[in-house]
């Protein structure tokens, strides 16, 4: 249902585009999810000058986040990320002021009930990792070649006009923040 192609907003690279008419309420297109742990996706400073048996990593300083963030949905207090990893859904870009899309639970989920899992240790949840499943689903019609957008969430969008003004006044470092 989605293909990619150069984003109609400024300085976002891709952007996901309807390969043909999606009736709302329709879904986009489904995904499985892979359960993260959110501590993984931090880089931490090296320690340049080891010896073989001591460790590289310095954990008392964190040099900042990956890339990968910026495509995991999460609440900002869960110890848990979730990353899509359906062909094209990852350039589904944020419009906060009119999005055409949502994400919803799948109504087919791998795993059963949402509600089941929902209830689950988070180190429980990680063992689910694949089975999960999430939708975008049309908010209204998408004619062929609009491009698809979800709104990312305040939180998400605060983040991102506090690291504009940041590179605004210096060349600041790549921008990190899941979505949600």
């Amino acid at each position: 249902n989605i293909q990619a192609g150069p984003s109609t907003l400024p300085d976002t690279g891709r952007g996901a585009f309807a390969k043909k008419f999606i009736r709302k309420g329709s879904i986009i297109a489904p995904t499985p999810l892979v359960v993260l742990k959110r501590e993984d996706l931090v880089i931490f400073q090296a320690n340049l000058n080891v010896d073989v048996d001591e460790d590289v990593l310095n954990f008392d300083k964190v040099e900042g986040h990956e890339l990968l963030l910026n495509y995991c949905f999460g609440h900002k207090d869960s110890s848990l990320l979730l990353l899509p990893y359906s062909p094209i859904v990852n350039f589904i870009n944020h419009d906060s002021m009119a999005p055409n899309a949502e994400i919803r639970w799948s109504k087919k989920p791998l795993l059963g009930d949402p509600e089941d899992w929902l209830n689950l240790h988070p180190l429980d949840v990680l063992d689910q990792s694949g089975q999960l499943m999430m939708e975008f689903i049309a908010l209204r019609d998408i004619g062929p070649g609009e491009e698809v957008f979800i709104n990312y969430g305040r939180e998400w969008e605060d983040a991102w006009s506090k690291h504009e003004a940041k590179r605004e006044l210096t060349s600041s470092d790549a921008f990190r923040h899941e979505i949600g």
